[in-house]
């Protein structure tokens, strides 16, 4: 019994790292990609700035909405591999090939997720002319910069930060 809940911990504590993990390693490669590329988000927030005309920005908003349905799905199936994953451990009888089958098809959905969001990225990008790309990565950096993209908490721990003198994180 007390080997069971040993078990149990360490898978739970070893899906809770490589989930922390493998966010701290998207969130880089999205700032390494944003040197390049301007994010669909930026794309529609700064559509103004950077001179989108009509069509440019009913075929940006219609790529976006087909990517989110396309990773909508792939999230819900992530939620019900997570879900079996829970079962399997939290049984009595711990059924671990149930729970790293699960990984193993919610670790496939992730990569399909992640391959979705670039995707878009691109293509979003390669609907914008050389100057436009430039403007709204500028635009983008400068906005991350200043944090336009970061959430409240995150401002108020910066402007903390500023006060007591440090410089930017």
């Amino acid at each position: 019994m007390c080997i069971q809940y040993m078990i149990k911990n360490l898978l739970s504590a070893g899906l809770i790292v490589g989930v922390l993990l493998a966010g701290a390693a998207n969130a880089q490669l999205e700032r390494e990609v944003a040197r390049y590329l301007a994010s669909p988000e930026a794309v529609v927030r700064f559509a103004v700035e950077a001179n989108l005309d009509d069509g440019q920005k009913s075929d940006i908003q219609s790529a976006i909405r087909a990517a989110r349905d396309v990773i909508t799905q792939h999230e819900l199936s992530l939620l019900e591999h997570r879900q079996a994953i829970v079962r399997a451990i939290s049984t009595p009888d711990l059924d671990g090939t149930a729970a790293l089958t699960n990984l193993d098809l919610l670790l496939e959905k992730e990569a399909k997720i992640k391959r979705e969001h670039l995707k878009l990225w691109l293509k979003v990008n390669s609907m914008l002319t050389p100057e436009q790309r430039e403007t709204l990565v500028n635009m983008q950096r400068k906005s991350r910069k200043f944090g336009a993209f970061m959430s409240p908490e995150k401002r108020r721990q910066m402007a903390k930060m500023r006060s007591h003198g440090h410089r930017n994180m």
